[in-house]
């Protein structure tokens, strides 16, 4: 769209007082969206119909105090009227749908108590050797890679923006994310800043027709989406587990995929190394 890029340049150039890279691109997002939303008020639709039916309504109510209106006018108020009945229908319907699914599902949503590991994991997962090109830092040709591939369809989060902005304008905003992945490498990231998600509904069926005909799904930031799918490509646990373990660990994965939308392939065999010849399962990122 015509001046969109120029708009989420000038806006992303501005600088900011952060010192931390992810606060930069969280304040620097902040920005944006704010620029943004300045930018697309000549694209407004709901409010900008309903102020000028309202404009029209009023002026041929204040000149039929004037004189008698014409039957062209009177027929003309008329149907701005009932177009801006249905307007306000419209959106009657679309806050009290966001109104009655919040309520519904505001109960259901639990609370954080933190969490208290049970079990040590070094003693749990055996060393496998070889695995030390997992640690390596993130090149700028992976970085880029991530972004090329990411889907450009999926819902935003907190942030507001999805993979087709981050494609359209990874050359105006990338240089920021480098500086974000490099931090996280060398443990220096605070992600407080953009580690936010909301719970959202998306239908079970094509035709949802009650609350129960919906599903929650958590949508993160996409900070935290760049992080992460950098780590899940290159991330393989190669555990020992039985036939009644691997389907638990598979049930585990299927809801972690559900609530981040990260997809896992898996790969079980026999392994030697194993005591009683137990099954091994490899799992990875798609």
């Amino acid at each position: 769209m015509e001046g969109f890029l120029e708009c989420v340049q000038k806006s992303w150039s501005k600088p900011s007082n952060k010192s931390h890279s992810s606060a930069i691109i969280a304040d620097k997002l902040k920005t944006l969206r704010q620029d943004l939303k300045r930018w697309q008020t000549s694209f407004s639709k709901m409010k900008l119909l309903i102020s000028s039916c309202n404009k029209v309504i009023l002026l041929l109510d204040n000149l039929e105090e004037l004189r008698p209106l014409f039957r062209q006018e009177f027929n003309f108020r008329k149907i701005v009227k009932l177009h801006l009945e249905n307007l306000l229908r419209t959106q009657f319907l679309y806050w009290k749908k966001r109104c009655m699914i919040w309520s519904a599902f505001k109960g259901r949503m639990g609370v954080s108590i933190g969490i208290v590991m049970g079990f040590d994991l070094s003693v749990l997962l055996q060393h496998v050797p070889g695995l030390e090109v997992l640690t390596k830092p993130f090149t700028i040709e992976e970085m880029d890679l991530v972004v090329k591939h990411m889907p450009i369809d999926k819902a935003p989060g907190p942030d507001g923006f999805n993979g087709l902005f981050f494609k359209k304008c990874w050359h105006i905003i990338k240089h920021e994310f480098y500086a974000l992945a490099q931090d996280f490498y060398d443990g220096k990231a605070s992600l407080e800043n953009i580690n936010e998600s909301f719970i959202t509904l998306i239908p079970k069926k094509l035709s949802p027709e009650v609350v129960g005909d919906y599903m929650p799904i958590s949508l993160t930031g996409m900070g935290i989406k760049f992080l992460s799918k950098m780590y899940a490509d290159d991330t393989l646990i190669v555990v020992p587990a039985d036939e009644a373990q691997l389907l638990a660990l598979k049930k585990m994965l299927l809801v972690f995929s559900q609530s981040t939308g990260l997809e896992f392939a898996y790969c079980s065999w026999y392994s030697e190394a194993t005591a009683h010849n137990s099954k091994a399962v490899l799992v990875e990122k798609k």
